[in-house]
């Protein structure tokens, strides 16, 4: 009888025939251990065919939960929750575990791409300026505001002691030397003269972030100004 059509017994070792169902030096039944290796076979198919939460034969599944409620957990929560979930799982479900880290740091560069958004593009508050300054003659006070939120601005300024220039330019720049006229600034069309003792006010619309005023001083005497600069 060749090698081919010997078998062992699992019991004592001894060699058998082919298609023997009790062993003869132990009497093992050996159908018993054939139905036994199907059912491995059975179970090893279908490990190989069920899902991340599905059991095997009552074992651990190989994810805790499923794929799409790790992903919202992290997002809908905070990328914490896919950290807590690493560490909870990595000794039993290390499958899982790693899936979970990747989900959190997926979602932690979501989390700052959004906070990173809101903070360039949102809407702020209101906002105030207001200060005094002293204008020697023929000199002029620029204010300049890079980043503006809002919808308006208006400035208001007075002097007591003289008439003074204001005007304001949304999305542009100032002229680049400052030059008064009998009625406002020269190049700046939202301007006029404010006379002294009165207060005078400017207003117009946001159309770009960038906001220049100016403050000047036509006399040829110093003069104390009070602006108030708001975006609303």
């Amino acid at each position: 009888m060749s090698d081919r059509l010997l078998m062992l017994c699992p019991r004592c070792g001894t060699k058998l025939g082919a298609g023997v169902t009790f062993c003869f030096n132990c009497n093992s039944d050996l159908r018993q251990v054939a139905v036994t290796g199907a059912a491995r076979l059975r179970a090893a198919q279908q490990a190989a065919t069920t899902s991340d939460t599905d059991t095997v034969n009552g074992a651990l599944p190989v994810f805790p939960l499923s794929r799409p409620v790790i992903w919202l957990l992290n997002i809908l929560t905070t990328p914490i929750a896919g950290a807590v979930l690493y560490y909870a799982w990595r000794r039993r479900y290390p499958r899982a575990a790693r899936y979970a880290n990747v989900a959190s740091i997926v979602s932690f560069l979501l989390w700052v791409s959004a906070a990173a958004a809101a903070v360039a593009y949102l809407p702020r508050g209101p906002m105030t300026r207001e200060d005094t300054v002293r204008l020697s003659a023929s000199q002029y006070y620029s204010l300049t505001l890079q980043k503006v939120r809002g919808t308006t601005y208006e400035l208001e300024a007075t002097a007591p002691e003289a008439g003074i220039l204001v005007g304001c330019v949304n999305g542009a720049a100032l002229p680049p030397q400052v030059l008064l006229t009998a009625s406002g600034i020269q190049g700046v069309a939202n301007s006029k003269r404010v006379p002294g003792r009165e207060l005078g006010r400017v207003t117009g619309p946001i159309a770009d972030p960038r906001l220049e005023c100016a403050i000047a001083n036509p006399n040829p005497s110093d003069v104390n100004v009070r602006y108030k600069l708001a975006v609303r």
